[in-house]
C-alpha cells in the first residue's frame, strides 16, 4: 500500500465518522452554501496573470515541519495581494495538519478562487467543499473508478464547483476525467515519495490534449515555471517552495515579479 492508498483508507473512514457528525442537511445551511463560486478557470486563464496556484499548508507527508505554525489569515491576503491567481488549501488533518476551518476563515474576504485540496473519496466531502467555501476541488483519479469520477464531476458542477482533475501518469487520463475544468499533473512519484526530473514535459507531450492544464509539485523557482510555459501550462501550484520560507507571501511576489518580468507581463498597479 503506498501513501496515496494509505490516505483514501483513512479518509473513507474519517468520512464515515462526519456524516454521523456533520449531516448533509447541516451543510446546506451554511453561509457560503448558496454564494456563487469564483470561476477557478477564469482566473487562471487571465493573460494579466501568471495562472500561480500558491498554497497553504503545514506539512505533508514527505515533511512533517514545513510551517507547522502557520495561519491561513497571516499568509494567504499576502498570497493574492501577490498576485495569485488562486488559493491552494490543504484540508487534511493527519497527514497535512491541515483542517476545514482554513478554508472557511479565508474564504470570508477571498478576492480569488480557494481550491480545497483534499483526498475525495466520498461524495458527501464535495457538498462538504461546498458548505466551507471552496470553489474548485480536486479529484485525483486514479484514486477513483470511471463511474466515480464521472459522477463527482457531475455533482461539483450541479453545487457550482469547478474540479481540477489531478494525474500522474497518462494512463490515469481516463475520458470521464476530461469532463473536469482543468488537468493537473502531479510530478511527484507516490511509490517512490520523490519528484521525477522533466516529468511535467513527458506528460504533457504525451498527452497532446489540447485541455488547460497544471503543473504541480517539484516547481522551485520562477524560471522553472516559465519553462514550463513555454511548454504550454496554463499554471503552477506551489506550496512547499513558499511554505518553507520565513515569510510566504514575499517569496510569492518575488516569485509573481520574476515571473512577469521573464516573460514580459505588465505589473498591474496593485501588484
Amino acid at each position: 500500500m503506498n501513501i496515496l492508498q494509505e490516505i483514501a483508507s483513512h479518509q473513507k473512514e474519517l468520512v464515515a465518522i462526519r456524516k454521523k457528525t456533520h449531516p448533509v442537511l447541516d451543510l446546506e445551511k451554511s453561509k457560503f452554501f448558496k454564494r456563487d463560486c469564483k470561476s477557478f478557470s477564469s482566473f487562471i486563464m487571465d493573460k494579466e496573470n501568471i495562472g500561480l496556484i500558491s498554497e497553504f499548508k503545514r506539512a505533508s507527508p514527505s515533511n512533517k515541519g514545513i510551517n507547522p505554525n502557520a495561519s491561513p489569515l497571516n499568509i494567504c491576503p499576502g498570497y493574492m495581494n501577490a498576485g495569485a491567481s488562486a488559493l491552494s488549501i490543504l484540508t487534511n488533518e493527519k497527514y497535512f495538519s491541515g483542517k476545514n476551518s482554513d478554508v472557511e476563515i479565508v474564504a470570508e474576504n477571498a478576492t480569488v478562487p480557494i481550491l480545497r485540496k483534499e483526498f475525495i473519496v466520498d461524495e458527501y466531502q464535495i457538498v462538504e467543499s461546498k458548505a466551507i467555501g471552496a470553489d474548485v476541488i480536486l479529484l485525483i483519479l486514479n484514486l477513483l473508478s470511471k463511474q466515480e469520477i464521472k459522477q463527482y464531476i457531475e455533482v461539483a458542477h450541479n453545487l457550482g464547483l469547478q474540479v481540477l482533475a489531478e494525474i500522474h501518469e497518462r494512463k490515469d487520463l481516463v475520458s470521464e476525467g476530461l469532463k473536469a475544468d482543468l488537468i493537473g499533473v502531479n510530478s511527484r512519484s507516490l511509490e517512490q515519495m520523490r519528484i521525477l526530473p522533466n516529468h511535467h514535459e513527458k506528460i504533457y507531450t504525451e498527452l497532446q490534449i489540447g485541455r488547460p492544464m497544471i503543473a504541480e509539485s517539484g516547481i522551485k523557482s520562477p524560471e522553472r515555471a516559465v519553462e514550463l510555459a513555454k511548454v504550454g501550462y496554463k499554471g503552477f501550484l506551489i506550496g512547499s517552495h513558499f511554505m518553507a520560507k520565513e515569510n510566504p507571501a514575499k517569496e510569492c511576489q518575488r516569485f509573481v515579479s520574476t515571473f512577469k518580468d521573464l516573460r514580459g507581463i505588465p505589473s498591474r498597479n496593485n501588484s
